[in-house]
């Protein structure tokens, strides 16, 4: 059985819904509690053994930096797992995926409250990419 965590930023997320062939978990976390965060991630690793994929959206509403705690938590523990694959696809140690609009490419007039965090998730994004195993433990 696969085990799909899902995290909401959102107090009044609606409940999920899983299958015979996930187990699903839900959260209502606060992305800029770095323990709150730490504990989630120790759960799943215990839970399931290790971080598959990752995929945030709303950290990125809420602020780049409960984005960029999330990120380093999860990237902290997939710099550690060895490579694996899920099926016929190779994920190697596990994939982080942060969604946020395409303001984050450019700069839009009269949206500079809007564009900025933006432009911050992005860097957060590409500055994972980037990390060594050894950067995030």
């Amino acid at each position: 059985m696969q085990h799909v965590l899902l995290f909401f930023a959102d107090k009044d997320a609606d409940i999920t819904k899983s299958s015979a062939e996930y187990q699903a978990t839900t959260f209502i976390v606060n992305v800029m509690d770095e323990q709150w965060l730490q504990d989630i991630i120790d759960f799943v690793v215990k839970d399931s053994g290790r971080i598959y994929y990752v995929v945030k959206e709303q950290e990125c509403t809420i602020n780049a930096r409960g984005m960029m705690l999330c990120c380093l938590a999860e990237a902290a523990v997939m710099g550690k797992q060895s490579p694996s694959c899920t099926g016929t696809r190779d994920i190697d140690r596990g994939a982080i995926i942060n969604i946020t609009s395409s303001d984050s490419f450019a700069g839009v007039p009269v949206k500079a409250t809007h564009n900025i965090p933006k432009h911050a998730c992005l860097a957060v994004t590409k500055t994972t990419g980037t990390l060594d195993r050894t950067e995030v433990d």
